[in-house]
C-alpha cells in the first residue's frame, strides 16, 4: 500500500467512471434492463469526488437509489488504479451478502474481472481445527451429549471452503461453538500443528491480498480500538491498513462503537467460563479431561469463585429489584450517583470486590502454573485453553472492578444493572461511554484520507446536524466535509399512501391496548395478509399478536411473531406465504428486504420513540440538558424520526411495488412534534380520519392497486 499522504490519488475521472452507467454502458452490456438514475449517477459523482480529493461526504439516498453500485463503482476504481485498499462497513449481515454476493461480482465484471474483494469476519466466527480436535479427544474419557454435533464438525470440516460458523449451517448445543471456535487467548500462533490449514489464518491471508474489504461495524470499531493512540493506518491490526473508507448503513456506528468501548460482566457468562475448568457434573472439564495433571487446589478456588460470583450477582439482584420494582419484565438499573450513596449499595459492592478479587486469584494461580511449565513440547496440551481461561478471568474481574467498584457516576462512563426478564440468574453489570463522537473524530474519520458515511436515513429535518453531533463530525474541519441528500427515485406519491386513524386513544392511555388489536386485526383483513407490525415493545408486540390469533385464524392469515424462530426462517416463510403476517419489533424496523406483494402494508403500533428509562439515552439526556439544549429536540426525536423512516423504507424495495403505511398514533397529527415525522417521509398520499374511514379508503386503494406488477 503507498505511503503518500498526497490530496490526489491515481484513479480515473468521474466522468469515465459515469460512463460505465449510460444506456449501453458496460453496466447494461452486464445487466440487461439496467437504467441508472439521476440520484444514484449524483451520488456516483460525489463518491468519486472525494474519494479522488480526499475529505468526508455525508450521503442520504433514498430506497432505489442503488447506492451499492454509486460507491462500489468508485471505490473499486481507486482501488484498482491506485492500488488503494477501500474498507466497507455495513449494519447487517443482508447488505453485507448482497455486496459480496451480487454488487461486488457485478462491478468486478463491469471492470474487466481483476477486481479482488473479501468479506472479513471476527475470528470467533472460524473454527479451530486444534480445539476441534481435543474437544473429539475429550470424548473418549469423558460422557459427551454432543457426540453427534461433534460428529458432524468434524464431517463438516474435511470438506469446508471457509470453515466459517455461517458455512456450517448446522443447529448447535449450547455453548459448543464457544469450545470449538479459533480463540486469540487459546491460540498457539506458529506453534499449532494446524496453522497451514488454519480457516482464520487462510481468511485474513486473502484480506490481505483483497482490494475491497467488506466488513461490520463492530469488526470496524475493534479494528479502530487497536490502532488508537499508535496514529498508524498503514500496518495491520484487526484489518489490513487503509486509509479509504465507506461506511453504509452509518445510522447505527454510534450505537455499535457505544456497546464496543464499553465493557460488561455477567453471572451466566462468568459461571460459564468456570464452567471450561470444572463444572458441576464434571463432564467436559479442562481440568477433568487432561492428560497433564492440573495445579494443586484448582477445585477448591473455583469453588470460591463461583460461591462468590453467586453471592455478589444474588445480592446485586435482590438490591436492583428493591430499587427498581418487581414484575416479570426487563429491570434496568443505572448506577447514578445518588443509588451509589445508598446504604444498601456498600454491601453490594464490597462483595463485587470479593468476586473480583476471587476471579484475579484464580487467574493468577493459573497463570503462575502455566509460566512454570518448561514442556510446551505438546501443542495439543491444555495449555493454551488454561491461558485462556486465566486471561478471561483476569478480564472479568477488571470488568466488574470498572463497573462495580465505582464510587460515584462520573463524567465520560455510564453505568447500569440489567436483569433481563426480570431472572436472577441473568443479571449483569454494564459500561459504556457518554459519548463516542470524540473517539470516532479523532481515531477513525480524521485518519481517514477519505470517508463516505450512507445510509437511506441520515437527515432528520432536512439536514444532517443531529448525525454529525453524534459521531462528532461537528469537530472535524468543516471544509472538508460534503453533503448529499437524494429523494428516493420511486413514485411513492402515486404508489403509496400513510393512513392514521385520528379517533384512536393514544398509546399511554388505558383503552389503547385493546384499541391497537382490534385495528390491527382490522387492517390485516383488509389487506388480506401481506403485513408487517412493527412495535417498540415486546410485550406489547406478544400481547397484540396473541389478541389478533382467532381473527387470523377466520381469514385463513398465518400470523408470525418475532421470537417464534430465528429471524430469518420468520422473514422467509413470510415472503413464501402471502397470506400471512408478520409481528416484530427492534431488528425488524430494519434490514427486511420483502420484494412484490407479500409485503404491501407495514402497520406501525407507536412512534418509535426511546424506552425513557433506557440508561445510556438517560444519560446522554441529562448531559444535553446540562448544556442548556432540549433532550426531546435535540436527541429523542431525531432517533424516533430517523426509526420511523427506517420503519417506513421496509415497504417500498422496488420501483414495481405498491402498499400503505398505517401508524396507529394519532400524535403524529395532533402533537406540534407530529410534523417532524410526516417531513421526513416520502410524499405518499395521506389518509387522516376515523378508523372506520380509514380502513375504507384503504379497501378503495389495495382494489385499485391489485394486479400491478
Amino acid at each position: 500500500m503507498p505511503e503518500s499522504d498526497d490530496k490526489q490519488v491515481l484513479m480515473p475521472d468521474a466522468e469515465s467512471i459515469l460512463s460505465l452507467l449510460e444506456p449501453g454502458g458496460a453496466v447494461a452490456s452486464v445487466l440487461p434492463g439496467f437504467e441508472a438514475r439521476e440520484q444514484q449517477l449524483r451520488m456516483l459523482d460525489a463518491v468519486a469526488g472525494v474519494l479522488a480529493d480526499g475529505g468526508l461526504l455525508l450521503a442520504e439516498a433514498g430506497t432505489g437509489v442503488g447506492k451499492s453500485l454509486a460507491y462500489g463503482l468508485p471505490a473499486a476504481s481507486l482501488a484498482l488504479a491506485a492500488r488503494e485498499r477501500v474498507v466497507i462497513s455495513t449494519g447487517t449481515i443482508n447488505l453485507q451478502e448482497q455486496l459480496v454476493e451480487k454488487d461486488l461480482p457485478l462491478i468486478r465484471e463491469v471492470l474487466g474481472g481483476e477486481l479482488s474483494f473479501e468479506l472479513v469476519k471476527g475470528r470467533q466466527n472460524y473454527l479451530c481445527k486444534r480445539r476441534l480436535h481435543l474437544r473429539v479427544r475429550q470424548r473418549l474419557l469423558v460422557e459427551d451429549k454432543s457426540s453427534a454435533s461433534l460428529d458432524a464438525v468434524v464431517d463438516w470440516a474435511e470438506r469446508a471452503k471457509e470453515g466459517s460458523l455461517s458455512e456450517l449451517n448446522l443447529p448447535m448445543p449450547d455453548g459448543l461453538w464457544s469450545e470449538l471456535c479459533s480463540d486469540a487467548d487459546a491460540c498457539l500462533h506458529r506453534r499449532c500443528p494446524y496453522r497451514a490449514g488454519c480457516f482464520f489464518v487462510l481468511a485474513r491471508r486473502r484480506a490481505e491480498e483483497a482490494q475491497l474489504l467488506v466488513v461490520n461495524h463492530h469488526l470496524l470499531c475493534a479494528d479502530l480500538g487497536l490502532r488508537r493512540g499508535s496514529d498508524d493506518w498503514q500496518g495491520r491490526a484487526v484489518l489490513p491498513g487503509f486509509r479509504h473508507l465507506i461506511v453504509d448503513e452509518a445510522h447505527e456506528l454510534e450505537a455499535v462503537a457505544s456497546r464496543f468501548f464499553g465493557a460488561e460482566a455477567s453471572r451466566s457468562g462468568l459461571i460459564r467460563l468456570l464452567n471450561r475448568l470444572t463444572p458441576r457434573k464434571r463432564r467436559g472439564a479442562l481440568l477433568e479431561s487432561s492428560d497433564m495433571s492440573a495445579p494443586s487446589g484448582m477445585d477448591e478456588r473455583n469453588l470460591q469463585a463461583r460461591q462468590a460470583f453467586e453471592a455478589a450477582f444474588d445480592g446485586l439482584a435482590d438490591w436492583v429489584q428493591s430499587q427498581a420494582g418487581g414484575g416479570g419484565g426487563d429491570l434496568r438499573l443505572r448506577l447514578t450517583e445518588e443509588l451509589l450513596a445508598h446504604e444498601g449499595w456498600t454491601a453490594v459492592r464490597e462483595s463485587l470486590v470479593l468476586a473480583a478479587n476471587q476471579a484475579e486469584a484464580l487467574s493468577d494461580r493459573l497463570t503462575s502454573w502455566l509460566e512454570g511449565r518448561a514442556d510446551l513440547s505438546e501443542p495439543e496440551s491444555k495449555d493454551a485453553e488454561w491461558g485462556g481461561v486465566a486471561r478471561a478471568l483476569e478480564q472479568a474481574a477488571r470488568s466488574m472492578r470498572q463497573v462495580g467498584e465505582v464510587e460515584a457516576d462520573t463524567g465520560e462512563l455510564v453505568r447500569w444493572v440489567e436483569i433481563p426478564k426480570g431472572d436472577p440468574h441473568r443479571t449483569r453489570l454494564c459500561m459504556a461511554p457518554l459519548h463516542v463522537g470524540a473517539t470516532l473524530a479523532e481515531s477513525l474519520f480524521s485518519p481517514m484520507r477519505a470517508t463516505v458515511l450512507t445510509s437511506a436515513t441520515l437527515a432528520t429535518d432536512g439536514d444532517f446536524e443531529f448525525l454529525s453531533r453524534r459521531l462528532g463530525l461537528d469537530a472535524l474541519p468543516q471544509e472538508d466535509i460534503h453533503q448529499l441528500l437524494l429523494d428516493s427515485p420511486f413514485d411513492f406519491a402515486q404508489r403509496t399512501c400513510l393512513a392514521v386513524p385520528t379517533d384512536g386513544p393514544e398509546p399511554g392511555q388505558s383503552e389503547y391496548p385493546a384499541w391497537l388489536s382490534t385495528a390491527v386485526a382490522r387492517a390485516m383483513a383488509v389487506s388480506q395478509g401481506r403485513s408487517l407490525v412493527l412495535f417498540t415493545s415486546w410485550a406489547s408486540m406478544r400481547r397484540t399478536h396473541e389478541n389478533c390469533l382467532r381473527a387470523a385464524e377466520d381469514l385463513g392469515i398465518e400470523l408470525l411473531c418475532q421470537g417464534q424462530a430465528p429471524r430469518h426462517q420468520l422473514l422467509e416463510r413470510f415472503r413464501k406465504n402471502e397470506s400471512s403476517v408478520l409481528f416484530g419489533t427492534d431488528s425488524f424496523w430494519q434490514g427486511v428486504d420483502v420484494v412484490g406483494p407479500a409485503l404491501s402494508q407495514v402497520i406501525i403500533a407507536r412512534l418509535p420513540f426511546d424506552v425513557p428509562d433506557e440508561p445510556l439515552l438517560e444519560a446522554r439526556m441529562e448531559a444535553i440538558r446540562a448544556e442548556g439544549r432540549s433532550p426531546f429536540r435535540h436527541l429523542s426525536l431525531p432517533r424516533a424520526v430517523l426509526r420511523l423512516k427506517q420503519g417506513f423504507g421496509r415497504l417500498i424495495r422496488h420501483r414495481n411495488d405498491w402498499g400503505s403505511v398505517m401508524v396507529l398514533d394519532k400524535r403524529i397529527t395532533n402533537r406540534s412534534y407530529g410534523q417532524h415525522f410526516i417531513d421526513s417521509l416520502p410524499p405518499a398520499r395521506r389518509i387522516e380520519a376515523p378508523l372506520d374511514a380509514v380502513l375504507d379508503e384503504l379497501l378503495a386503494f389495495f382494489e385499485e392497486n391489485r394486479g400491478r406488477s
